[in-house]
C-alpha cells in the first residue's frame, strides 16, 4: 500500500500600518511577518519596487537578519520552513528634505505555488518643515531609533528618530 500526501503552499503575512507619516530628513519603518502556513518548506519571492520615490531618499530592505542597502528595487529569495516564519522583513526609509509622498509596492509570492500572492501598497508623507524637540529624555516617552535604524533602550545624549504612534520625529537629547 502506497500513500501519497501532497504538499500543500500557503502563507499568513502580518504588518504594521501601510502609511507613514514623518518629517522630512526622518526614518520610517515598516515591518512585516511572513508565517509558512502550509504543509512543506517554501521559497518566498520578496519584490519592493518604487511606484512613486524619489530616487534621492535611502531604502534599506531586511530579511532573515540581513540588510540589503543597495536602494530600490529589490528582489530576493526568502526559504522558510513548514510552520516557521521570517520575522525580520523591514523596510527602512531615510527621508531627505524633499517634501513628497512616496509609495511602494511590496509583494509577496510563493514559488511553490506561484498563484499565491499578497501585494501591499506602502507610503510615506512626509509633512511641512521638521520639529527638533530639546528637552531631557524622560519627558518624551516612546521608542528611539538611532540614525541607522537601529532600537535604543537608553538614549544618551544625541540626535535620535522617536517612534510615537505612526509619527516618526527627530529629537535631540540633551540631560
Amino acid at each position: 500500500m502506497f500513500l501519497l500526501i501532497l504538499a500543500t503552499y500557503s502563507f499568513e503575512v502580518t504588518h504594521t500600518d501601510t502609511v507613514v507619516n514623518i518629517q522630512p530628513e526622518s526614518l520610517a519603518i515598516f515591518r512585516f511577518h511572513l508565517y509558512n502556513t502550509g504543509t512543506d518548506d517554501d521559497v518566498y519571492i520578496l519584490n519592493l519596487v518604487g511606484v512613486d520615490w524619489p530616487s534621492s531618499w535611502f531604502v534599506q530592505f531586511c530579511y532573515s537578519g540581513g540588510c540589503l542597502f543597495s536602494g530600490l528595487p529589490y528582489r530576493v529569495n526568502d526559504s522558510i520552513s513548514a510552520g516557521n516564519s521570517d520575522t525580520l522583513i523591514s523596510i527602512e526609509v531615510f527621508t531627505d528634505t524633499l517634501h513628497y509622498n512616496g509609495i511602494m509596492r511590496f509583494t509577496i509570492r510563493s514559488q511553490g505555488e506561484p498563484s499565491l500572492m499578497d501585494t501591499f501598497f506602502l507610503y510615506v508623507n512626509t509633512t511641512e518643515g521638521i520639529e527638533e524637540i530639546f528637552r531631557p529624555v524622560d519627558m518624551e516617552p516612546g521608542v528611539y531609533y538611532s540614525i541607522d535604524g537601529r532600537k535604543v533602550v537608553h538614549p544618551g545624549p544625541g540626535i535620535y528618530f522617536l517612534k510615537q504612534g505612526r509619527t516618526l520625529r527627530k529629537v535631540v537629547i540633551i540631560k
